[in-house]
């Protein structure tokens, strides 16, 4: 059920970020992350740590899994899925976005690129995407049971993906 909750965090996350834009531009309908941004999000930079997590994370050796059956008690009365649990997953998603949305455009107010412009809105939701994918890979990484060496590589990899992405773009 991690897989599932933590799911919705991460896409949670990654559009409520955009949502506080709205209030910003007075509901414009402009977008605050480039279209290459929210075509990758789901599928370069979380995807590989969410099925990493799905396939080899385990709170329970298989022998001792084997040994008390009643442990599966908790998948059957869903026990990781209730209200609470998924409340304070949505509760991390919005106390974060709205982090990283304000701290990005507040301490960019007054910031200049290496060109000396002022910051403009890709500058801006650049800052704000990595927050975004930083945080949501390494919060991924907090709620392992048993951290291997693929839920590492896997969030890593993820990571670096984006700053490959973002470092080819701007060339």
């Amino acid at each position: 059920m991690q897989v599932i909750t933590y799911f919705f965090y991460k896409n949670l996350t990654f559009t409520l970020t955009q949502f506080w834009f709205t209030f910003h531009t007075g509901f414009s309908g402009q977008r605050f992350y480039d279209d290459w941004f929210q075509s990758l999000y789901n599928v370069n930079f979380t995807a590989l740590p969410v099925i990493i997590l799905g396939l080899f994370d385990k709170d329970v050796s298989a022998s001792l899994a084997k040994k008390y059956p009643h442990l599966y008690q908790e998948g059957i009365t869903n026990t990781y899925f209730k209200l609470g649990v998924v409340a304070v997953w949505d509760f991390f998603a919005f106390y974060q976005s709205l982090i990283f949305y304000y701290f990005t455009t507040t301490a960019s107010e007054n910031g200049h690129n290496s060109s000396a412009k002022i910051f403009g809105l890709w500058d801006v939701s650049t800052m704000a995407f990595t927050c975004v994918v930083v945080t949501v890979n390494l919060r991924l990484l907090m709620a392992c049971n048993s951290v291997t060496r693929w839920h590492r590589l896997s969030i890593l990899g993820s990571i670096l993906a984006w700053f490959v992405f973002i470092l080819y773009t701007l060339e």
